[in-house]
């Protein structure tokens, strides 16, 4: 087992707190809907169902739930299915997610994650994810240490053989969320890998250079890279809200490609209990010339 460096941790929360602070929830899974940043919007959960396509005919399913237990305990869970067809070969991809987390006006904050991975019948991954920080009135300062166990199987010389690796993560995230309706978020995310064999193998899973940015999709969607910063920003307007999402992967690897995700998302209600979200967006690749357009559309019941 690889225990996370402590020069590392030192320098993530120097990074953390050589940020504006004195001014003082999230781009991460389904940590807190984007229209809660507005203390008006006072429920006790929601359900979110969408559905996403991108230009090369690659399909997303997916629903969010949060729901308000007992003791000021948040329950969180996430789905989600996705399914491409390229050249006659098809794959397909599931991801689920659960959670719990405290209050998020509570100063300490306090989340436990577990989250399940699963590329066609290729690998699997099981995530657990801790997050601890503060809620300094309006900026929330977070740790997010996490460990993955990844299981393999591969054909080679006709016979298939299964491999196994461990990774060790951590995160720490910035975030603010005012009474001026503005919510901004900065985050970096960092992995280390043991079992070199299986990644070596992962890495040889990309079918051919046209199909890099499918493979480049699925490999930050499964959170196979070296390190991803994110950037957030959500405006709130009385119809609803506005953001735009900022996201720089790496990925493992000698020559590990840059990949860059721009997203805009609009989020509006319906009815007092009902928004429908739209988000559209781009993902390049820096050895690749080409680009993917992607874009949502989920409806969200409040209660």
């Amino acid at each position: 087992m690889t225990n996370l460096s402590v020069s590392g941790v030192v320098a993530l929360l120097l990074f953390v707190f050589c940020l504006p602070v004195f001014a003082l929830d999230d781009f991460g899974e389904i940590d807190v809907y984007k229209l809660s940043g507005s203390s008006e919007l006072n429920y006790s959960g929601y359900i979110s169902l969408g559905f996403g396509w991108d230009s090369e005919d690659s399909n997303d399913y997916f629903v969010d739930l949060e729901v308000d237990l007992p003791s000021q305990i948040q329950f969180l869970f996430s789905a989600n299915l996705y399914k491409s067809d390229v050249d006659f070969n098809a794959d397909e991809s599931k991801n689920y997610v659960v959670g719990l987390f405290n209050d998020p006006d509570e100063f300490w904050i306090l989340g436990l994650e577990y989250d399940y991975y699963k590329e066609q019948n290729l690998y699997t991954i099981d995530a657990f994810r801790l997050t601890a920080g503060v809620n300094l009135g309006g900026w929330a300062l977070k740790f997010i240490p996490q460990r993955r166990l990844i299981n393999g199987e591969f054909r080679i010389l006709n016979r298939m053989l299964t491999l196994a690796g461990t990774s060790t993560g951590y995160g720490g995230e910035v975030e603010y969320i005012g009474h001026d309706s503005w919510n901004l978020q900065l985050a970096y995310h960092k992995y280390q890998y043991e079992g070199n064999e299986l990644f070596d193998r992962l890495l040889d899973l990309k079918p051919s250079q046209d199909n890099i940015l499918l493979d480049r999709k699925r490999s930050i969607l499964a959170g196979i890279e070296d390190n991803r910063w994110t950037f957030s920003t959500n405006y709130l307007f009385e119809w609803g809200s506005v953001g735009f999402d900022w996201v720089r992967s790496v990925g493992i690897g000698v020559s590990a490609d840059i990949a860059f995700i721009y997203m805009l998302s609009v989020s509006t209600f319906v009815t007092e209990s009902l928004a429908i979200d739209l988000d559209v967006g781009s993902l390049t690749v820096s050895n690749d010339n080409d680009y993917l357009i992607f874009s949502t559309l989920s409806l969200t019941y409040f209660w």
